[in-house]
């Protein structure tokens, strides 16, 4: 039995209208998830972080130490919560439940978001990271690393709507057939300039300090 069910069987009473009971107890027992939840995020954060940090000082690289010092790793334990609810909504909230759905799918749009999120810092420090190098002088990936930040916001959007729809995200995708010519045709400029840079850092045409005259 779901808690919810435990709680409206307590909370069970003459007065209140049978709907406004289930309200009363799906809330309070989503409120309890979130409390358990983040709770048990703040006494394993701690823990976590101290437990990465001591592994990190006594590794002989670099990278790791500034992904550290960027907070990567603190935004890494963020996903907890996002996970745990999902994992323990079922033994909180039954699926014929009220509030069941739209509960699933905060925990799903909150976990999206903290992935892209950290996939777009840990693109940022790579870059900080590659721009110490000797290579980075002849090699610059900034348009790469730009690319790569449109992909994943791309699929994310992708996926949010795909969650809040509750759709596949590849029925999405086959839906965008015809918005792609309207975004070839207003973006045009701004792809070329991406497709450019990628072929001169490819083919090493152009590399910092060079001078060009137009």
């Amino acid at each position: 039995m779901n808690l919810d069910k435990k709680i409206l069987e307590l909370i069970a009473n003459e007065k209140l209208g049978e709907l406004q009971t289930i309200y009363i107890a799906e809330l309070i027992s989503i409120a309890s998830l979130a409390f358990i939840v983040m709770l048990v995020h703040l006494l394993l954060k701690g823990t976590m972080l101290k437990g990465i940090e001591k592994l990190v000082q006594h590794t002989k690289t670099d990278w790791d130490d500034r992904l550290f010092e960027k907070g990567i790793f603190n935004e890494v334990t963020l996903l907890l919560p996002w996970i745990l609810g999902q994992v323990c909504l079922p033994y909180f909230l039954g699926e014929d439940s009220k509030i069941f759905s739209f509960s699933l799918m905060v925990f799903q749009l909150g976990l999206l978001i903290q992935v892209s999120w950290i996939i777009n810092s840990t693109l940022s420090v790579v870059l900080e990271i590659y721009q110490l190098s000797k290579i980075s002088h002849e090699i610059p990936i900034n348009g790469l690393i730009q690319v790569l930040r449109l992909a994943v916001f791309f699929f994310t959007a992708i996926l949010f709507i795909a969650i809040l729809l509750d759709k596949p995200p590849l029925l999405l995708l086959s839906g965008l057939g015809a918005l792609t010519a309207v975004i070839m045709l207003v973006f045009k400029d701004t792809l070329l300039g991406f497709v450019a840079g990628i072929q001169l850092i490819g083919n090493k045409m152009i590399s910092p300090g060079d001078r060009i005259e137009m």
